[in-house]
């Protein structure tokens, strides 16, 4: 059930004033990283090649199930419906640790519609914020349009990674 609180909240952040930063990728120094809780290995093998490249990366993610958190690393969040409050958004902590992790780059590898997702996507301090989706475009600084049917993570991040590492700024 999605509250009536979240999406007012998502829509509220999405039309908010931002400070917006092309980036090169090479200048990325950390990352924030959405993604679906179905395509959990893919997405470890992303965070894996990111952290290869010298990234820093914290990963968040929605599950439908409860976890016991302390079965992930620190550097992944599993979310589930305990983190959240009665009106569905996430509670203080939560927001606390997402808003202050010091992104350069926000990575949404969401590849489904969630508006857990879109909500913490469109109130982020990252300045420069990269992902699939296309429902929301202007949250985006960099979206890569993605078939409907085409939901393989591996192809499709590796093709966002792509762009992403040949985006070259005029000085």
């Amino acid at each position: 059930m999605i509250s009536f609180f979240l999406r007012n909240k998502t829509r509220t952040a999405r039309r908010s004033r931002r400070s917006r930063r092309w980036m090169e990728y090479r200048a990325v120094g950390r990352v924030a990283m959405l993604f679906d809780y179905a395509d959990y290995a893919q997405a470890m093998d992303i965070k894996a090649e990111l952290e290869a490249d010298g990234k820093q990366v914290r990963a968040w993610s929605w599950a439908e199930v409860e976890m016991n958190d302390t079965a992930w690393s620190p550097s992944i969040r599993m979310l589930n419906d305990s983190h959240l409050n009665f009106f569905f958004l996430p509670r203080k902590y939560i927001m606390d640790d997402y808003l202050g992790y010091p992104a350069d780059l926000l990575l949404d590898l969401s590849q489904r519609s969630n508006p857990l997702t879109e909500y913490l996507t469109a109130c982020s301090p990252a300045g420069f914020r990269a992902g699939f989706k296309v429902a929301y475009p202007k949250i985006y600084d960099f979206v890569l349009d993605i078939r409907p049917t085409a939901y393989d993570l591996s192809e499709n991040a590796g093709d966002l990674l792509f762009y992403l590492r040949n985006l070259k700024l005029k000085n």
